[in-house]
């Protein structure tokens, strides 16, 4: 009798332990992936100021800036993606909240200091500099926020291909699409509509990618199938030779504005817009590290990082014939000091907490 109980005791003692090393071990992966994508966020948004500071004088060092446009926002939204599988009503306005008090916020501050100059028409229908960003969240919000309420796998499908096909179409036929649009001079910065469509993929992608998937991504083993990122990496770097290739990065703009034709013919550039950019998007995600690094917590603070960092691209507007003064090493050493500035004081406790809006209730 003594025996059996403490037999029963002893495999009872087992499967609690054996289920929680289960339970670490998948709390240790929960934590990995976040830490992971934390720095993923944190680089990303690094490289999106220093790519804002390098734009001033981009010529030199094109190639850089070039590497930089290739990964850095298709990376940065598919993430976003990735993390908006729970979304709500009150997030969407919080984030239009946000997006009509830095709209007018900036406006004012780009016409006082001459950076760039707005009419009261282009104010209302154009998101300044890189509120484009906002704008096109809130419209990608909102369309997960209603494929999350549809129920029929099958009309959920046939939905996402739908805007897929035509998000990856819609090069072909922005002037089109402008048309349609009851704006005079309408165009494909208007309300942003072109870069929501050219970007749109990415997005889905993120909301799209299972987390055990996505954990497949970030680690692809054996470690040896890496190497297959080579030639994709330099088959790119080749492409960015290319004249007027930034056009095609940037998501903005059609085919027919970009004048890449018949260098490289529109579906060879969608070729390389959705298949080799992915591709490098994962391979930049296998490189970053899965411990914890300076970037992490950067990476939980973009958005303040992100909606105040123009503030200092102004200051750099305003010194940058002084700084063209020194050689192009010294120049990227500069716009260097000026993004770890930036994000020094913009993902500050404050700004941070700011930018939360917790005040705001729905009813």
């Amino acid at each position: 009798m003594k025996n059996i109980f403490l037999n029963g005791y002893i495999t009872r003692y087992s499967c609690i332990k054996c289920y929680n090393d289960i339970k670490l071990n998948h709390s240790r992966e929960a934590i990995s992936i976040d830490i992971k994508i934390n720095n993923a966020k944190g680089i990303l948004i690094f490289l999106v100021v220093f790519g804002h500071f390098l734009e001033f004088n981009a010529g030199p060092y094109y190639p850089l800036f070039l590497f930089i446009y290739t990964f850095h926002m298709p990376l940065f939204i598919t993430i976003s993606g990735y993390l908006s599988k729970r979304m709500t009503l009150q997030k969407i306005i919080r984030l239009f909240i946000l997006l009509i008090a830095f709209q007018i916020f900036f406006v004012f501050l780009f016409n006082y200091f001459d950076f760039i100059k707005f009419s009261l028409l282009t104010a209302l229908t154009i998101p300044i500099y890189h509120l484009w960003y906002l704008a096109s969240l809130i419209v990608w919000y909102l369309s997960v926020l209603g494929l999350n309420k549809i129920d029929n796998k099958k009309i959920k499908v046939m939905a996402i291909a739908i805007i897929i096909f035509f998000c990856v179409i819609s090069r072909y036929y922005t002037s089109n699409i402008s048309a349609l649009i009851p704006i005079p001079g309408a165009y494909s910065y208007t309300f942003s509509f072109q870069r929501t469509l050219s970007f749109f993929p990415f997005f889905l992608i993120g909301f799209l990618i299972p987390k055990n998937i996505m954990q497949q991504l970030y680690n692809i083993k054996p470690n040896i199938l890496k190497l297959a990122f080579i030639p994709v990496f330099l088959v790119t770097l080749a492409l960015l030779k290319v004249e007027h290739i930034d056009l095609l990065l940037r998501g903005a703009v059609g085919f027919s504005e970009m004048n890449l034709y018949p260098r490289l013919l529109p579906s060879v550039q969608l070729y390389i817009f959705y298949f080799l950019i992915p591709l490098i998007c994962i391979g930049v995600l296998n490189i970053i590290p899965s411990r914890k690094t300076i970037f992490t917590n950067i990476g939980s603070k973009t958005l303040p990082i992100f909606l105040l960092h123009p503030i200092f691209i102004l200051v750099a507007f305003k010194l940058k014939f002084f700084i063209f003064e020194f050689s192009y090493f010294v120049q990227i050493i500069i716009w260097l000091i000026f993004t770890i500035i930036t994000i020094a004081i913009t993902s500050n406790k404050i700004f941070v907490d700011m930018l939360k809006l917790k005040k705001i209730k729905l009813k």
